[in-house]
């Protein structure tokens, strides 16, 4: 039986694109504590984070936080 693939959000997709796209040390911000990112990209980002392709970090600021992606040297070329 197939499944139905599911329909990236835009969030998941800049996520997805900024893996795909950054050098290695580049970060990307995908969330702050005070308006947080959707369960998906949360998700989607410890999912890449346990694929060795980012680290995820927090950063304190005035209000909170900011979650934040930064790429690792592995690559995203399965080959």
């Amino acid at each position: 039986m197939m499944q139905k693939a599911r329909k990236s959000r835009p969030d998941e997709e800049a996520l997805l694109a900024f893996v795909q796209t950054a050098k290695a040390q580049e970060s990307y911000i995908y969330g702050y504590s005070d308006r947080r990112a959707s369960r998906s990209v949360m998700e989607l980002a410890r999912y890449l984070q346990s694929s060795g392709l980012i680290l995820l970090v927090q950063k304190r600021q005035k209000n909170g936080f900011a979650y934040i992606a930064i790429r690792t040297s592995k690559s995203a070329d399965p080959r």
